[in-house]
C-alpha cells in the first residue's frame, strides 16, 4: 500500500517543476520512508512521533489515525490521510526517483550521525549514536522539505506512553 496516487503525485511534481513520472513502487517506498520518520527510540522503547494511534490495528501504514491533532491543536480526520503526509510522500518519491535506492540504503556500523538539523532546530549528540529512530539507520536521508512538511504532525498529540511532542 502507499499514500496518495500517481495522478496526485504527478500534479504535485508538475507544480514544483519536477521532471519524471511517479510509479506505484516509488510511492510505496516513499510511504514506508515517511512512516519510518514517525518513530524514535525512548531508551529501548520505540515511540511514535505521530499523534494518536492508527485507526485500524491491522493497517500497514501509520495513517489515518484516531485521536490525532496537529501542533496547532486542530483535530485530524480519522478517516483520511492528512495532506502533509501525502505531500511529504510525493517529495520522498521524487527523491527516490533522483536517488534510486536512496530511501532504503544500508549503512556500515561505523558510520554515525553526530549532528542533525530539521529546519531551525538542530541536535548534536555527544557520542553520535543517540537520536536514531526505530527501524532507521544513520544513513537515512534527511530531506529538508519532507521534514518541514511533516513537522506539524510530528509534534502534536501524545502516544500510549504519555510522551508528548518531539523529545530529543
Amino acid at each position: 500500500m502507499a499514500y496518495g496516487s500517481i495522478i496526485d503525485a504527478q500534479a504535485h511534481w508538475t507544480a514544483k517543476g519536477y521532471a519524471g513520472t511517479p510509479t506505484d513502487a516509488r510511492l510505496a517506498v516513499a510511504s514506508a520512508f515517511v512512516d519510518g520518520l514517525g518513530w524514535r527510540m525512548a531508551g529501548k522503547v520505540a515511540v511514535s512521533r505521530f499523534p494518536g494511534i492508527p485507526t485500524d490495528p491491522d493497517q500497514e501504514e501509520q495513517w489515518p489515525r484516531v485521536g490525532a491533532s496537529d501542533i496547532y491543536g486542530r483535530d485530524l480526520a480519522s478517516d483520511a490521510v492528512p495532506g502533509v503526509i501525502l505531500r511529504a510522500t510525493y517529495e520522498a518519491a521524487f527523491y527516490e526517483l533522483t536517488n534510486p535506492g536512496g530511501l532504503n540504503q544500508a549503512v556500515l556500523s561505523d558510520e554515525r550521525v553526530v549532528r542533525e538539523k530539521f529546519g531551525s532546530v538542530e541536535f548534536q549528540y555527544a557520542d553520535g549514536t543517540k537520536g536514531l529512530m526505530a527501524g532507521l539507520t544513520t544513513s537515512t536521508p534527511i530531506i529538508p522539505v519532507v521534514m518541514s512538511m511533516l513537522a506539524p504532525v510530528m509534534a502534536g498529540g501524545s502516544n500510549p506512553y504519555g510522551i508528548t511532542g518531539i523529545v530529543a
